[in-house]
Parts: structure tokens; sequence; C-alpha cells
């Protein structure tokens, strides 16, 4: 039986997915992935996203501007620096502030949207290599949808406290593992066996932040519908008449719809939103 990297208490199976397992403790409301066989997801496949991402690009921004909005009543100014910047946009939306000066780090995908924009330093390398040669200090460090991917986030946290300036802050996006979306919906998107590691909760990511030496100033779970929708779709799949398929998927939705957007605020009050952000200050 293996322990639970935050308290070193067991952990106890809770699903299996595609052969891989799920393991979680239930103290901390922390899961591990056990993989039973190796993955490559970037594999040939540099930008196989691009094309579908930028159809969402509308949806992508107004979600990072929510998260910009936030972070701008903690720094107002100075050195940021984004892990694992995917297509770039975040950081591009950010660089239109110009009290910051932004470096990115992406090693795998192509910085699409950063591709003529002087304002932002790239680094085309994993966040390990980055870390034994930087002398630098960040008033922020972003992770967004990328602590997760982490075989050791402890250990990464442990390392970004010590490029964080006196009064840095750490801003962190996850997906909540413990969220309505992830109980309701059959085949929960954000599982990913094949590269997301560790599975957080609101409990378990704030008892890691401390552990590490970090003090949680904001916290919240929220999802944007079209995530919620897009998840609850898979639930349907398994009908195989594509008449009676839509027709279910219509009632169900006629009903569920109303009582999802009348509620919506309280759920994500009570920590049962599909993503967790938070913002912690380096102690």
């Amino acid at each position: 039986m293996k322990l639970c990297s935050i308290c070193d208490r067991n952990i106890y199976l809770l699903k299996e997915i595609n052969g891989d397992q799920i393991w979680e403790c239930r103290d901390c409301s922390v899961a591990y992935t056990r993989q039973e066989k190796t993955y490559n997801i970037y594999n040939n496949k540099i930008d196989y996203k691009i094309n579908t991402y930028r159809r969402l690009e509308k949806y992508h921004e107004k979600q990072f501007r929510n998260i910009i909005n936030t972070v701008t009543r903690f720094i107002s100014s100075g050195n940021l620096l984004e892990v694992g910047a995917g297509f770039g946009l975040f950081s591009s939306l950010l660089s239109e502030y110009k009290n910051y000066s932004i470096e990115v780090i992406e090693p795998h995908l192509s910085l699409y949207f950063l591709k003529n924009n002087q304002k932002v330093i790239m680094h085309r390398k994993k966040y390990e290599e980055f870390l034994k040669e930087n002398k630098k200090k960040y008033d922020g460090v972003f992770f967004l949808d990328v602590l997760e991917h982490f075989d050791r986030p402890d250990d990464i946290l442990r390392r970004t406290r010590k490029i964080l300036s006196i009064n840095g802050y750490l801003i962190l996006q996850l997906p909540n593992y413990r969220s309505l979306m992830a109980r309701i919906c059959k085949d929960w998107s954000w599982w990913m066996v094949s590269d997301h590691k560790i599975h957080f909760s609101p409990r378990s990511a704030k008892l890691l932040l401390e552990k590490e030496g970090y003090m949680v100033r904001y916290i919240t779970t929220y999802e944007p519908w079209y995530d919620f929708k897009k998840n609850l779709d898979g639930n349907f799949t398994y009908i195989q008449s594509s008449m009676l398929r839509k027709s279910i998927k219509l009632v169900f939705f006629l009903l569920f719809v109303p009582f999802y957007f009348l509620f919506r605020s309280l759920v994500w009050r009570s920590d049962y939103g599909g993503l967790l952000l938070i913002i912690a200050k380096k102690l």
C-alpha cells in the first residue's frame, strides 16, 4: 500500500480508467494516477490542437481575462513567469498591461499567440532545467492547468518558492476532482490519466501549499459552461440510436440547465466547481 505524499497515510483504490488506476487519500482528498502503460502525448503532435484551440479562442480569452482581473488585485506590477504557457494566449493578454515584465516557459507546444510579441521572453525548455539555471526573482509565478502534470508537485512548489520575491505570489489553476462535474459526468475529461499525475481538491491543494511554505490568500472554484456541457454529452454516447440519444439529451438539458444556472454560484462557493483557482503568497 502506497502512502500519501501530503500526510503519509494510506491511499486506497478509487477507480480504474482504461487499465490505469487512481488511488485516493481520504484524509487529504487528493488522488494519484498509477499508470500501467507509457504515454507520449506530444509524439509528432506539437501543434495537434492549434486549430481546435483557435476555434475556441474567444472562450479561452474570456476565461483568461477573468483570471487576470483577479490577479491584478494582488500583483499590480513586477516580474511574472508563466510555466507551461501552451500556445501563449494567457501571457499575450497579460502583456497588454504595461506594468508587467513577462517570461514564459513552454517546452513542447508552439507559442502561436506570442510569435510576434516582443514584450515576452520565451524559454523553450522544461521547468526543471529552467530552475537549475535561473538567478532571477519573480513577483508572480503562474501554473494554469500545469501543476497536476508533475510527478512531484510538492518538490516543484518548494523550488518555485525560492525564485519568488519576498512578497511574491503563486497562481494556480487545477481541475477539481471532487467537483459536481466530476461526480455526475460519466467520463470526466480532466481525469486525463495519460498526463495528469495528481488530482487535487480545494482541501488537498491548500494543505500542500501550507506544507510547502505558502499562505492561501484567494481560493475559489468555477467552471465554464462549455466544459460542463461537453462533459455531460459523454453521458449519452452509449445510446446507439441517434434519434433516441438526441431526444434524451434534449429532455435532460431542458431539466438540468435551469437548475444549474440557478444554483451555480452556490455550487462554486461550496467548492464543487470543476476548476480550482488559487492565489497563494510566499511566507
